[in-house]
C-alpha cells in the first residue's frame, strides 16, 4: 500500500511541477515578445532572447532567457541565471489535444528533471524579471 501512495504523491508533485512550467512557459513567452531582441548564431540559428541585469539588490545578476525566432510556434523557452551552474529548458508538447510542460535542468548534454521547489524557484526568478523589465520600461515622473 505504500508503494500506491507514494505513487500517488509523486503524480501530483509532477502535475503540480508541470503547472508551474506552463506559467514559467507562458510568461517567459509574453517578456520575449514584448523585450526580445532577435539574435543569431553561427550563420543558421535565429532566436529572440533578454539579457537582462536583475538589481533588486547586490550584486546585481545575469538573467538570459531566449527562444525560437518564430515566438508563436515556440516549443520550449531556454534560461540561465548567472552564479547558478546550469540551465532550464521548459517544453511544451502536444499529446492528443492536451498541451504538457515539462521542465528539464542541463549541464552540458546531461538533462535532469526539476523538483517542485526548483520550479517554484524559477518562476519567481522570471516574475522578478518581469517586475524589473517592467520598471525600467515605465516612465517616472
Amino acid at each position: 500500500m505504500a508503494f500506491i501512495e507514494q505513487g500517488r504523491q509523486h503524480l501530483r508533485e509532477r502535475e503540480a511541477i508541470g503547472v508551474t512550467c506552463k506559467e514559467i512557459f507562458d510568461t517567459s513567452i509574453s517578456l520575449l515578445r514584448k523585450n526580445g531582441k532577435p539574435n543569431r548564431d553561427l550563420i543558421v540559428w535565429k532566436y529572440q532572447a533578454i539579457d537582462h541585469r536583475v538589481n533588486s539588490t547586490e550584486p546585481p545578476v545575469r538573467v538570459y532567457l531566449s527562444t525560437g525566432a518564430n515566438i508563436d510556434k515556440a516549443k520550449s523557452v531556454w534560461m540561465r541565471v548567472q552564479g547558478v551552474d546550469y540551465g532550464l529548458r521548459v517544453t511544451k508538447k502536444k499529446k492528443g489535444d492536451k498541451e504538457i510542460f515539462e521542465g528539464k535542468k542541463s549541464r552540458g548534454s546531461i538533462d535532469w528533471g526539476l523538483t517542485f521547489d526548483e520550479a517554484q524557484g524559477l518562476l519567481t526568478t522570471v516574475k522578478m524579471l518581469q517586475k524589473d523589465i517592467q520598471t525600467l520600461r515605465t516612465p517616472h515622473n
